[in-house]
Order: structure tokens, then sequence, then C-alpha cells
């Protein structure tokens, strides 16, 4: 049974994937790594990571897409960087 997680902030790494993510639609890490310019090995732990928080699905094949959670997640990223 799913159970819903408490949030907690992204960070900076975590914050890359899910825009990108949410920009560019269901990537591999590979492909996700090689747009944000860091190594895919991290990039497929955070996937995996952002999954068992509910931030991203697996879709399988290596491939993770956004979820509702994770675009909340997101949004919450961006209004903590913006300027007061």
């Amino acid at each position: 049974m799913y159970r819903e997680r408490r949030s907690r902030a992204v960070d900076t790494t975590e914050t890359a994937v899910l825009e990108t993510l949410g920009s560019s639609g269901p990537l591999r890490a590979i492909d996700v790594a090689a747009e944000i310019d860091a190594h895919p090995v991290r990039v497929d732990r955070i996937c995996a990571r952002l999954r068992s928080e509910g931030y991203v699905s697996a879709i399988g094949g290596g491939v993770y897409a956004l979820t509702a959670a994770g675009e909340r997640a997101l949004e919450a990223a961006r209004t903590d960087e913006e300027p007061d």
C-alpha cells in the first residue's frame, strides 16, 4: 500500500533533476546526467531516492518521470530560491 511520506526540501542537484524531468519529460538517468552535467551514477542514485520519496516514478528501462508530488517539490524549491 502506498503511503504518502512527509515532504522535505530538495537539494540543488535534486532540483536540477526535477527541473530536467519537468521540462523534458520522461528521461533515462544517463540523459538527465548529460543535461545537468553530473555523473550518471550520482543521478541514478538521486532518481532512486526521489522515487522512494514519491517525487519521480520509474516507467521502465531506466526511464524516470516527474510525479505530482515532484511538481510540488519543484515549485517549493523555486519559491525558496526567489529573492524577497
